[in-house]
């Protein structure tokens, strides 16, 4: 059992760093995604960019700490479902009636997203 825990604290930790080490460039591309097929303007594009980027220290820090095993998956992931659900509400603010509606489509197309933390 302990080399199970050991080997399930190693991936954990192999994980985390992977997705740290790619964190900005993920932002990036999610950022540009969003500004094509939304068709924002470019004060929108600013917007959303600042929005998603301003998000990086949080997102660092729940990877950090599950990396370091200073906190537990479902605590990582509740703490990743709740700064995606602020994020999300904050880029809505920013776009228009038509914009936020195919917004919400996007997020439907993401396995389990219509589902809130712990399941259906």
């Amino acid at each position: 059992l302990a080399t199970l825990q050991a080997a399930i604290d190693e991936h954990r930790a192999e994980m985390a760093t992977r997705r740290l080490e790619t964190l900005e460039d993920g932002i990036a591309r999610r950022a540009a995604f969003l500004v094509k097929v939304l068709e924002l303007n470019d004060g929108q594009a600013a917007e959303v960019t600042s929005i998603l980027e301003g998000t990086i220290p949080e997102r660092t820090a729940i990877l950090i700490a599950l990396r370091d095993g200073t906190m537990e998956i479902e605590d990582a992931l509740y703490q990743g479902y709740l700064l995606a659900e602020q994020t999300a509400e904050a880029i809505r603010a920013v776009l228009t009636t038509e914009q936020a509606a195919v917004f919400d489509a996007l997020k439907m197309l993401i396995p389990g997203h219509h589902r809130g933390p712990g399941g259906p």
